[in-house]
């Protein structure tokens, strides 16, 4: 007599033999759930290998803001994307799947996205601006400060890069010399009266003008635009020997100024493509 109950529990192993043995083509890009005695219930993801992923997970990084934005052109998503401002890092980051905000308005509602993929802006200082900072409010010898003006005269508008490129060779032909004193004239820039000290020209004496102060056009970010940031002339003599210097005027208020215009691009980039813009 045959045992029906056997030969079904037979057939049911050898199926389930089967299925372990011949590979089963999966669609990419889904999530399958699986049991086992072992494990229990157990997901795979395929989305490694689908053509496209479901979702980006990555933090872009940029350096200007034509880029950024040309990202969030393709990337932003409208009502769900959150842009935030530091200007004390001099960042703006944008979260694209911040997923809680609707036509611009925080609605609770709303679940929040998982916030994994974004962009940040991350503004760099130009090297003329650094160089600039580095001697600001440092008093220098004559040829330091002289190779620094021919260095940064491109940068400097008024007086002309001409008359700086003069004033740089006047102050290095005049190393050797006793500086006796110095005068403010009545357009405000100081002259400084001299003897000289060489052998061949001892005793000869001359005059220095330096102007009270240099009119410079310096961008302050790396693909931005330059803005006028004012130079006031220091000095010192010490011992017959002339230290020269310079006080950069407001040039934090300028770099605020440069981000601020650069965060405003950005603001009403986000009002019209309906992103959240926000400062911190």
């Amino acid at each position: 007599m045959t045992n029906t109950n056997s030969s079904t529990e037979t057939g049911a192993y050898a199926d389930l033999a089967q299925a372990a043995v011949f590979p089963k083509e999966l669609e990419a890009g889904k999530i399958y759930a699986f049991s086992d005695h072992e494990r229990g219930i157990f997901t795979v993801d395929t989305d490694q290998y689908s053509a496209r992923p479901r979702r980006q997970e990555t933090n872009h990084r940029v350096s200007n803001v034509v880029s950024f934005i040309a990202y969030l052109e393709k990337w932003g998503r409208r009502g769900e994307t959150e842009i935030f401002a530091r200007p004390a890092d001099g960042t703006i980051e944008a979260i694209i799947d911040a997923g809680h905000t609707r036509d611009g308005r925080t609605d609770d509602k709303i679940a929040p996205g998982r916030g994994a993929h974004g962009v940040i802006l991350d503004l760099k200082q130009t090297k003329e601006l650094r160089a600039w900072k580095t001697f600001d409010g440092r008093l220098n010898g004559q040829e330091e400060f002289a190779e620094f003006i021919e260095d940064q005269a491109a940068t400097i508008i008024n007086p002309s890069s001409a008359d700086m490129l003069e004033l740089a060779q006047s102050l290095q032909v005049a190393k050797s010399v006793d500086f006796k004193s110095g005068s403010r004239l009545a357009d405000g820039n100081t002259t400084f009266q001299y003897v000289e000290t060489q052998a061949a020209r001892a005793g000869q004496s001359g005059n220095l003008e330096i102007p009270s102060e240099l009119q410079l056009a310096i961008t302050p970010y790396e693909g931005g635009e330059p803005y006028k940031v004012t130079a006031r002339f220091r000095y010192r003599l010490r011992e017959s020997r002339l230290l020269l210097g310079f006080k950069l005027d407001r040039i934090d208020k300028v770099i605020e100024a440069a981000f601020n215009d650069i965060a405003e691009q950005v603001e009403e980039f986000a009002d019209e493509n309906v992103l959240l813009f926000l400062r911190k």
